[in-house]
């Protein structure tokens, strides 16, 4: 999920990073400014780690066009650790 400040133009890029079942993408247009692409992410504790890292790698080389480019998340790299 992202916020956008009212009157920042921006549209949603839903078809990067499609094959990623918990990501947002959006891109900012602002005057004067490169393309601001901004991409939200989370890799479920339930999606194998390989996997999700070729689709993510698939998705990144499908950004051709020169933007600036942020990408936020939590990839869920370790084990699930019960505390009490």
């Amino acid at each position: 999920m992202a916020y956008v400040q009212d009157g920042i133009p921006y549209r949603l890029r839903p078809y990067i990073g499609a094959s990623l079942s918990e990501s947002c993408v959006i891109e900012i247009s602002r005057p004067k400014c490169k393309k601001l692409i901004i991409w939200t992410i989370n890799r479920a504790l339930d999606t194998n780690f390989e996997t999700f890292i070729e689709d993510l790698n698939r998705s990144l080389s499908s950004l051709t066009d020169k933007s600036e480019f942020v990408l936020l998340g939590d990839l869920n790299n370790g084990e699930v650790i019960n505390t009490y």
